[in-house]
């Protein structure tokens, strides 16, 4: 059982999907772009990436759940006190983001509640029900990912909390 916040959970997804490093392809307008190699990795290991995605697809719906319920109530007040500033303002302003700047002091403490509330959900560790040939195989793709491509430092804290549930 790994204990994961969704950021980390995005980061083993990525290291499991891409190999770190980049190839050459071309776009539908057919120029030559660069995108992340995809992982190729054989019927076992394979297996094993389908259930890790698995047990994080079945830990992550609460989670999504009440973040659409954290910006789905965000967004009735934030249309209401619009609503409420248009009848106010009447013909004085026609369009909607002329409204934007009063709209966003109407909504300082929403935002503040509701990108709190966000940050709570995102560092909430869930639990993933996975065995251990599972975890074998996402710490090997782990350190693989990292040994090749290398972390940004954006990512070093979420790069230590995964080495510490992945021993």
């Amino acid at each position: 059982m790994l204990k994961l916040n969704p950021n980390e959970i995005g980061l083993l997804r990525k290291c499991l999907t891409n190999d770190g490093r980049k190839e050459v392809t071309k776009n539908d307008k057919g120029e030559e772009v660069e995108v992340d190699s995809l992982r190729r990795l054989n019927g076992e290991e394979s297996a094993q990436r389908r259930f890790f995605f698995k047990a994080c697809d079945a830990s992550l719906e609460g989670f999504q759940k009440e973040l659409s319920e954290t910006q789905g109530n965000f967004i009735k007040v934030r249309n209401e006190k619009l609503a409420e500033l248009k009848a106010k303002k009447g013909n004085e302003k026609k369009e909607e983001k002329d409204l934007y700047p009063e709209l966003d002091i109407l909504l300082k403490d929403e935002i503040a509640t509701a990108n709190a509330k966000i940050q709570e959900l995102t560092l909430k560790k869930l639990d993933i029900d996975i065995n251990d040939k599972t975890k074998a195989v996402v710490k090997k793709y782990f350190e693989d990912y990292g040994n090749v491509a290398g972390w940004e430092a954006r990512e070093d804290a979420i790069v230590t909390e995964v080495m510490e549930s992945l021993v």
